[in-house]
């Protein structure tokens, strides 16, 4: 067992069960995952959870992560070509503390505020940065 295996058992299922009650996530709800995978999703199908239309924005293939529910887009977010009002939410996971940054320089424009920072909703630091979600 990993030393990782307690965090995820206990707080990934909670962390996710409070992202989809705040912030209101259905089956229609367009989310842009940056730098995500699979498992995010996986575990919100174990929860017994709507899935939300999912585009996964990453640098690398998706390979094993493939599913059929994600819509995979290779690419580096500092220079995708998204449009505007594309998404209702921006999720991200174990970035770099720029994530602000490169969506601000890429002009993201979601459809639920003008607030960017009220848009990227979940994002947690590397662990060296501390970790905290925020909003």
């Amino acid at each position: 067992m990993s030393i990782y295996t307690p965090f995820l058992k206990f707080f990934r299922p909670r962390r996710l069960r409070a992202f989809y009650r705040l912030l209101n996530v259905t089956g229609s709800t367009r989310v842009l995952d940056i730098g995500g995978g699979a498992f995010f999703w996986d575990l919100a199908l174990s929860e017994d959870l709507p899935l939300p239309q999912v585009t996964v924005l990453n640098i690398r293939p998706a390979g094993d992560d493939a599913r059929s529910f994600l819509r995979w887009i290779v690419a580096d977010a500092r220079a995708s070509q998204l449009p505007d009002n594309s998404f209702d939410l921006v999720f991200s996971n174990l970035l770099g503390l720029n994530t602000w940054e490169i969506l601000r320089a890429r002009n993201f424009s979601p459809t639920r505020s003008d607030d960017l920072r009220q848009n990227i909703l979940y994002h947690c630091c590397p662990a060296k940065a501390g970790c905290a979600d925020s909003k």
